[in-house]
């Protein structure tokens, strides 16, 4: 018998259990749902710089606070594509790190879009006419929201022009016929005929769901595969 036992110790090592931190937990979540260890490398990584800014109050961070985050990141250079998984990021960290329910993914998509609606001074569908009354094209309505919102003239070049070679595709029918069917048989198109990468389609799908969502205030739901 060992003297730990003569002791009445129970056998084996004793194991100190220590609890995940909020950021560990919500990593751990984001490590089972993303669909590869560079989605799930990134979404942490932007954990962490949101938690740079905010954990010292992180209790009462609100949706506001995050849409000014945001914001700065645009301010900074940084495109549509890390600005929305930051977004995602800070929603799943808030979520499933601090148990929030009132600062997750959805919410935080709907406060950016109606700040955006804020800053652009109009509601989204009536952005096809200026003061006079004109007809606004929609390359136009797109340079002007993307501009208002502080967005890189990177992302503008980019999203105006993956939506001329959409109409271009769509063979002059008016915008109002276009729609999300449209929108994956030019995904097609570009994937079959035109032999792009993955990368370049996921591009031109982010600046068309960009344009009918946030432009043509029509979001194109869920496209499928």
């Amino acid at each position: 018998m060992s003297n730990h036992e003569k002791l009445g110790g129970a056998a084996g090592p004793t194991v100190n259990m220590i609890a995940p931190s909020p950021l560990e937990r919500a990593k751990q979540v984001v490590a089972g749902m993303a669909r590869s260890e560079k989605d799930a490398y990134w979404l942490g990584a932007r954990m962490e710089n949101f938690l740079r800014v905010y954990e010292r109050r992180i209790d009462s961070v609100t949706l506001k606070d995050t849409c000014d985050y945001l914001e700065g990141l645009m301010r900074k250079g940084q495109t549509d594509w890390p600005v929305r998984q930051s977004l995602d990021a800070i929603g799943l960290l808030m979520r499933h790190g601090y148990q929030r329910d009132d600062v997750g993914v959805p919410q935080l998509r709907e406060a950016g879009r109606l700040r955006l609606n804020e800053r652009v001074g109009i509601t989204v569908p009536d952005q096809s006419r200026v003061g006079d009354g004109k007809a606004v094209n929609v390359v136009e309505r797109i340079r002007r929201v993307l501009r208002v919102a502080h967005y890189a003239i990177s992302t503008e070049k980019s999203y105006t022009q993956w939506w001329e070679r959409f109409e271009q595709f769509a063979n002059g029918r008016a915008t109002d016929e276009l729609g999300p069917d449209d929108v994956r048989e030019f995904l097609e198109h570009l994937a079959v005929e035109r032999n792009v990468s993955a990368a370049t389609q996921k591009q031109a799908l982010n600046a068309l769901v960009f344009v009918f969502g946030q432009v043509l205030g029509r979001p194109l739901g869920n496209l499928g595969d």
